[in-house]
């Protein structure tokens, strides 16, 4: 699917489209709550102008491989939750999460977020194969954040072990 004029979407856009595996929006801005919402068959997404997210955008699409946003400066809740094939993630610009950003998503091993400054509630739970985090920016974090990513927890261990800084 591509709409290259579109510039901002509602609510439940696109929700439960399941035959849609490339999806390329290079307009679009603002997207509203359920954005993509369990589409099973996205693996490629590429939303190159994309600054503001609501709440369960990308919620539960765990087939999605390919993510461009590197605008994206704010999101809501349930961001990204609950993926199984997406390995790597870059959002340069993120500045803001919702709750449960990026919760139990078992493949991502890199995630880079260098100027994220505030991050909602669970942020970066369950993610079991992450195993380097850099937050330089980050002035803000909710409750139960960061926990149960066993790899993580490993890697800060050893660096503390080692004297290095995290």
């Amino acid at each position: 699917l591509d709409l290259p004029n579109l510039r901002e979407v509602g609510d439940n856009f696109l929700y439960g489209k399941n035959a849609l595996a490339d999806i390329k929006l290079p307009k679009l801005q603002k997207a509203g709550d359920g954005f993509l919402y369990w589409n099973r068959s996205l693996t490629h997404l590429e939303l190159p102008e994309l600054q503001t997210a609501g709440d369960g955008f990308l919620y539960r699409n765990r087939s999605l491989t390919h993510l461009e946003l590197p605008e994206l400066q704010t999101v809501g809740d349930d961001f990204l939750f609950s993926y199984d094939s997406l390995t790597q993630l870059e959002l340069p610009n993120l500045r803001e999460t919702g709750d449960r950003f990026l919760f139990s998503n078992e493949s991502l091993t890199h995630l880079e977020l260098p100027n994220l400054e505030v991050a909602g509630n669970y942020f970066l739970r369950c993610n079991n194969s992450l195993t380097q985090l850099d937050l330089p920016k980050l002035q803000a974090m909710g409750k139960d954040s960061l926990a149960d990513n066993s790899k993580l927890r490993q890697a800060i261990e050893n660096n503390l072990k080692n004297d290095r800084t995290l």
